[in-house]
């Protein structure tokens, strides 16, 4: 994999991965956030807004929610990983080192680091989370990946257990109103098809939990970087820890998602 650094014009400090197969990814120093992902024949399978910016979390992509996933505390929502500034460390390696108290309501020193692999028809990301501090802390978050669809009303979530029953959904998940759905404990990969034909395939290690989204046609207004009707251009797949994990002084936490083109 070649690696190397560019400057974008609205996201800044990015390094660009090049695959054996010519598959390529972006990733933004702001956020450690990983902003496109073409596979070989050239197709984005990321969906960043055209009203994304780095004010904030850059909207689309794949953001890094920690050390707090949504509003599950008193933390910013998602927390800060995902408007900090990273560093690269050779290769498809990004870390962000965290300092004690770098962050009002966190003052926990650990360092985070983004582990970026592209393989045949893949993007593998892995997440590791290092306490380096005396105490022991607790985080929630995510992988917070928006997935590029041509219209999520012709899109269909599979391999999910219903949230109540746990048993699985047979129908699958669809889209058309907004869709925020929590999966706690899940035990498969998820199968995004289109139209009734399979597109991309998420599987995660490590994260316990998935989460849903998409915002859909009444509240999508309210998202000021979103752009007019792209609501209707992305899926979120997230590879999530809904529950707090501890993590120990001196120990490491990993979580990993990888998505797999199936479309040729």
């Amino acid at each position: 994999m070649n690696v190397s650094p560019f400057d974008h014009d609205v996201f800044g400090s990015c390094f660009r991965l090049i695959g054996f197969d010519g598959s390529r990814a972006d990733v933004a120093l702001h956020g450690g956030h990983i902003v496109s992902w073409l596979t070989p024949d050239g197709t984005e399978r990321l969906f960043v807004s055209t009203a994304a910016n780095t004010r904030g979390a850059i909207r689309g992509g794949i953001p890094v929610c920690f050390p707090q996933f949504a509003s599950m505390g008193n933390l910013p929502k998602h927390g800060y990983a995902r408007t900090s500034s990273w560093r690269h460390s050779g290769s498809g390696r990004f870390v962000l080192d965290v300092p004690p108290n770098l962050w009002a309501g966190f003052a926990n020193p650990c360092v985070l680091i983004i582990d970026v692999t592209l393989g045949p028809g893949t993007l593998g990301v892995a997440f590791t989370v290092e306490n380096i501090g005396p105490s022991a802390f607790s985080f929630t978050g995510a992988l917070h990946t928006y997935v590029a669809v041509q219209d999520v009303r012709d899109v269909r979530v599979d391999g999910l257990d219903h949230p109540d029953t746990h048993e699985p959904m047979a129908a699958g998940l669809s889209f058309g109103t907004e869709i925020d759905c929590n999966f706690e404990g899940i035990s498969r990969p998820m199968v995004l098809s289109t139209d009734g034909e399979p597109m991309l395939l998420c599987a995660q290690t490590g994260f316990p939990d998935a989460v849903v989204w998409n915002i859909g046609p009444v509240a999508a207004d309210s998202i000021a970087d979103l752009g007019k009707s792209e609501w209707m251009r992305y899926v979120c797949l997230e590879a999530a820890v809904l529950n707090a994990v501890r993590v120990e002084p001196g120990m490491r936490w990993t979580g990993t998602q990888t998505l797999v083109n199936l479309t040729g």
